[in-house]
This record gives C-alpha cells, sequence and structure tokens, in this order.
C-alpha cells in the first residue's frame, strides 16, 4: 500500500478516508459528473475502484435493468478488464500495472457516462 500511495501521491494528490481506503484526486469532469477514483485494500488485495459513484451517477440518466444498457455497460467494463460487483467498477492493482490501470479506469468510466451516444439517434 506504501509504494503505491507514493506513486500516485507524486502525480496526484491522495486524501485518506480510513486506513483501508484512499481517494486519488483526478480533476477530471465528465459532463456534470466528477470522476472519483479510490484505492481500497481488500485482504491482501489492493483494489482501484470508483467506490460505487459512476453506476449512482448513471442511474440518473439511464434505465441500468435495460437490457441493451447491460449489455453495453458489460461490454465496456470487458473492454478495459474491469470488474463490477454491488455498482462498484474495481480492477486489482500492483505497482506495475498501476499507471496504466488508472488511466484503462478513466477511459472506462468516460466511455460508461457518455454511452448515450450509443442510443440515441446522431443528429
Amino acid at each position: 500500500m506504501k509504494e503505491i500511495l507514493k506513486k500516485l501521491s507524486e502525480a496526484n494528490k491522495v486524501y485518506k478516508h480510513n486506513d483501508n481506503l484512499f481517494e486519488i484526486e483526478t480533476n477530471v469532469m465528465l459532463g456534470n459528473f466528477k470522476l472519483r477514483i479510490f484505492v481500497k485494500k481488500d485482504g491482501d488485495k489492493l483494489l482501484l475502484t470508483d467506490n460505487k459513484t459512476t453506476l449512482k451517477f448513471m442511474n440518473d440518466l439511464y434505465e441500468l435493468k435495460s437490457v441493451d444498457v447491460k449489455k453495453c455497460i458489460n461490454d465496456i467494463l470487458k473492454l478495459y478488464n474491469f470488474n463490477l460487483s454491488k455498482g462498484e467498477i474495481f480492477s486489482e492493482i500492483s505497482t506495475d500495472n498501476l499507471k496504466s490501470r488508472y488511466m484503462e479506469l478513466i477511459i472506462c468510466v468516460s466511455q460508461l457516462v457518455n454511452m448515450y451516444v450509443f442510443f440515441d439517434t446522431p443528429n
């Protein structure tokens, strides 16, 4: 955890919520959604997660139980190799893959939040 937090704090501010949850300041705005990324200790694993913030935001925009929306969400998560459990998007991380997984989470969440482009008819 110390190595992960050291690497993150070199590029971003890191805020401690508790001993097992730290928030990385991203300053990324996707429309009116502020992207929040967290590092969470889960047993002996370290996870990069959105801490359930993305789907909570998306719930106001999309019918999340719709078959088409579920498929789109699953396809995007699969493309970037992220997991979804109980509304939380996450991936296990290490010092070796931290930078790439961090950027991939930003891209993944960007596509999820803006997936309306797959459903609306273009002008």
